[in-house]
């Protein structure tokens, strides 16, 4: 059995309902179907036969899976949670079936962040989903056979480079990358179909509430997400003319279509000549699966160039929301698009 060992760096917090609780973090049970997924989405059709006669590719009935063993354990939490407060309706308290109070995140606009947890809520006090952040994960991959180590090597970086996590991943929650698989380090590039959106927040001499630094950062994900509803479809499909907000969606019954678009933010925090700062790089990821579900075409031509033109009326847009929202400090020069 050979083991490989990744390092993986937390960008944004994870939704999760075991917040408060040590080892909150990526759960296997989520992870792996996904990366089954993508790494078999991958494969040629004669690694898909190899993999069925060597056994590494496991079928039974509908379902298809690899065959290993994952573990992922995180250290040094630390606290990103938002205030929750009691429902209550006509100022009266609500309770669930046995009569345990209810509670809820805050709303906006007395917390920002509610703007991307704004249907969270609604449970008794143990229950109501929060913030999750670690300074350290690790993820453990135990594998038999040695192609499909390969495979499973090859695919990580790209794989969490796609791909976000838990709840609300569309709107930039749950970023994680790659470091280094058995102690190699991985390139950090953003993939194909990623339109970039960064800037820098200076912090000054104190990083002072980290929590604070990410509802700022939220709030201008939430305001890149409210312009994103506006684009139109693509042409001549009417009944599916709004970008992020698929009308089948809406129909009682209908399968839930995901997002065609999905933030990957990338937060670093670093001190240089005496000041702390916050880097920030957005990438708008172009789902081309859900194109295809979507338009029976995959065709990204004019969700890129929405995009493009969207990123391109952003440069004063962004300088004044941040002057005018974020507590810190922020000049012109710190405010880039690429």
């Amino acid at each position: 059995m050979n083991t490989l060992t990744i390092k993986l760096k937390q960008h944004t917090p994870l939704i999760h309902f075991q917040h408060d609780q040590d080892g909150a973090t990526l759960r296997a049970s989520e992870v792996k179907p996904k990366l089954d997924k993508f790494v078999l989405n991958n494969l040629t059709q004669n690694e898909y036969l190899q993999g069925v006669k060597e056994g590494w590719i496991k079928k039974k009935n509908d379902k298809v899976w690899l065959d290993y063993k994952m573990r992922i354990e995180a250290k040094g939490f630390h606290d990103i949670l938002l205030p929750i407060k009691p429902v209550k309706k006509r100022g009266i308290q609500q309770t669930d079936e046995i009569g345990r109070n209810l509670y809820t995140t805050d709303s906006y606009p007395d917390n920002n962040s509610s703007l991307i947890m704004s249907n969270i809520g609604g449970r008794i006090k143990e229950e109501v989903h929060n913030f999750s952040m670690a300074s350290s994960v690790q993820m453990t991959l135990l594998v038999s056979n040695i192609v499909l180590e390969k495979l499973l090597s090859k695919s990580l970086s790209e794989f969490f480079g796609k791909n976000s996590f838990g709840n609300r991943t569309s709107k930039g929650v749950g970023s994680f990358e790659v470091i280094s698989i058995n102690e190699q380090k991985e390139s950090s590039d953003i993939y194909s179909d990623s339109y970039i959106l960064s800037f820098t927040v200076n912090l000054g001499e104190t990083i002072g509430n980290k929590s604070q630094v990410y509802q700022d950062v939220f709030k201008i994900i939430y305001s890149l997400w409210k312009k994103l509803k506006n684009i139109s479809g693509v042409r001549g499909k009417a009944q599916n003319n709004v970008l992020l907000n698929i009308k089948p969606q809406n129909i009682k019954g209908a399968e839930r279509i995901p997002s065609p678009i999905c933030f990957k933010p990338l937060i670093d925090f670093y001190k240089e000549e005496g000041l702390y700062y916050c880097d920030v790089n957005i990438s708008f990821l172009i789902n081309k699966e859900v194109v295809k579900q979507v338009t029976g075409v995959v065709d990204i031509t004019y969700y890129a160039h929405q995009l493009t033109k969207l990123k391109n009326n952003l440069g004063n847009e962004l300088f004044v929301f941040l002057t005018g929202n974020a507590g810190c400090k922020i000049d012109r020069q710190s405010v880039s698009l690429e």
